[in-house]
């Protein structure tokens, strides 16, 4: 996960990997309402892969109004399209018990 701390138009503090970004969202929620919403990667120089941007609104007193928190999709997006393979596939899969555990 990646974040940044937004105060009005500036990114007052960051994670390493977004240190010179600029802000990643313009969306100002109130403090402790969150916004979400879904980037395309290259807002963070991924290109071709998306991210789930959620915004949390935090109070004044802290010296900012936002909290900008990033993390990439990849995982499950990778795992939707196994479960497609799966499901398209005409054998079984390893023998899964009743309770979703894969058995030995």
């Amino acid at each position: 996960m990646k974040v940044q701390v937004a105060a009005g138009d500036r990114v007052i503090a960051a994670s390493p990997d977004l240190t010179g970004v600029p802000r990643l969202s313009d969306v100002r929620p109130r403090p402790g309402a969150t916004d979400t919403a879904t980037v395309d990667g290259r807002l963070l120089g991924e290109n071709g892969d998306s991210y789930r941007l959620v915004a949390l609104g935090v109070p004044p007193s802290t010296g900012a109004d936002r909290v900008i928190a990033v993390q990439s999709l990849a995982v499950a997006e990778s795992t939707q399209a196994l479960v497609q393979r799966l499901a398209a596939s005409p054998s079984r899969p390893p023998d899964v018990q009743d309770d979703g555990v894969v058995g030995a």
